[in-house]
C-alpha cells in the first residue's frame, strides 16, 4: 500500500497519530467517531483505495467510539432503547457496508461521501423548531411515538453508511436523531456514540477479514484516538447544544468541500502533480 511519505515510515506514524488525536478529539467533541475528518485527509493524502481508508478509518472509529462511550457512562445521556434498537440494526447494515465496498470507485466514493455530507451539513445549519423534549428528558415526543422497528431500520442505514464510508454512527445517527426524532443535542451526541460501540466491531472484523486494513497507518491512528477521545469527551460537557450542531454542519460543509473539490477538472492536473511531486521527494530522501 502506498502512502505519501513511504519513505519516511517514522514521519508517517508521527502525523497519523497527530491525526489520529485531532480527528478523535473533535470527533468526540460532537458524537462522531473523527471518521469524518481522517476519511478525507487519507483519501487526499495519498493513492490509498477507498476499501483500505474505509477500513483502516473504520478501525480508528472502533477506538474511539469505545473509549468515548466509555468517558459518557456516566452522564446518563444515553437513550438506551433507541441506541439498542438502532445498534442491533446497525451490525446487519455494517455487514453489507463491507460488501458493497467491494463495488465502489474513488470518484464514485468521494462523490457520494461529499454529497451526504452536504446534505447532513444543510440539516444542521437550517433553522429548526426547539425539541419537545425538557431539560432532563432523553425521549421527545416524536421518539416516544417510533416504535423499535423503526430504529432498527434506521440503524441497518446508519451501519451501512459507516462500514461504506468508514465513519462513525453520529455521522447519519445525530441529524436524524436532531430533525427528525427532536431529541435534544446533549441526548443524540452520546447515544450515537453508544450505537457504534454495538455495531462498529462487527464491521472492523469483517474490514479485516476482507484484508483491508492497513496497520502501518491504524495502528498509530489508533494511538492518537486514544488520546483525542479522552480529552474530547471531556470538553463535549462544556459546550451546549445549539454549539455543537453548528459546529457539526460547518464541519461537515468543510470536508464536502476538500473532498470532491479534486474531482473538478481544473483542478485534476495540479492534484495528480502534488502527488507525483511529493511521492518522488520521499523517493529521494532514501537514496
Amino acid at each position: 500500500m502506498q502512502h505519501i511519505f513511504d519513505g519516511l515510515p517514522i514521519l508517517t506514524s508521527f502525523l497519523s497519530i497527530v491525526l489520529g488525536l485531532v480527528a478523535c478529539f473533535f470527533g468526540s467533541l460532537v458524537g462522531f467517531g473523527g471518521g469524518f475528518i481522517s476519511v478525507p485527509i487519507l483519501r487526499l493524502s495519498g493513492h490509498l483505495t477507498p476499501q483500505v481508508v474505509a477500513a483502516t478509518s473504520l478501525f480508528m472509529v472502533g477506538i474511539n467510539v469505545a473509549i468515548a462511550s466509555f468517558a459518557l457512562r456516566k452522564t446518563k445521556r444515553i437513550n438506551l432503547r433507541i441506541g439498542w434498537s438502532i445498534g442491533l440494526g446497525g451490525i446487519a447494515g455494517a455487514l453489507l457496508g463491507v460488501v458493497a465496498l467491494k463495488y465502489v470507485s474513488s470518484s464514485q466514493f468521494d462523490v457520494l461521501y461529499g454529497v451526504m455530507l452536504l446534505f447532513i451539513a444543510y440539516n444542521m445549519l437550517k433553522p429548526s423548531k426547539q425539541s419537545t423534549a425538557n431539560d432532563a428528558a432523553l425521549e421527545s415526543e416524536r421518539s416516544l411515538r417510533a416504535a423499535n422497528w423503526e430504529f432498527a431500520l434506521m440503524g441497518v442505514l446508519v451501519g451501512f453508511s459507516s462500514s461504506l464510508f468508514g465513519i462513525g454512527a453520529g455521522t447519519v445517527a445525530i441529524p436524524l436523531l436532531l430533525w427528525r426524532y427532536k431529541l435534544p443535542a446533549y441526548v443524540a451526541m452520546p447515544t450515537a456514540s453508544f450505537i457504534a460501540m454495538i455495531y462498529i466491531w462487527p464491521g472492523v472484523i469483517a474490514q479485516i477479514h476482507e484484508a483491508r486494513v492497513d496497520w502501518a497507518l491504524a495502528i498509530p491512528l489508533a494511538i492518537g484516538a486514544v488520546v483525542g477521545a479522552h480529552f474530547g469527551a471531556r470538553y463535549s460537557n462544556k459546550l451546549k447544544s445549539p454549539q455543537l450542531t453548528r459546529i457539526f454542519g460547518v464541519i461537515c460543509v468543510i470536508t464536502f468541500i476538500t473532498l470532491s473539490i479534486r474531482h473538478l477538472p481544473m483542478f485534476q492536473p495540479h492534484v495528480n502533480t502534488l502527488a507525483t511531486t511529493t511521492i518522488q521527494i520521499s523517493k529521494a530522501t532514501t537514496k
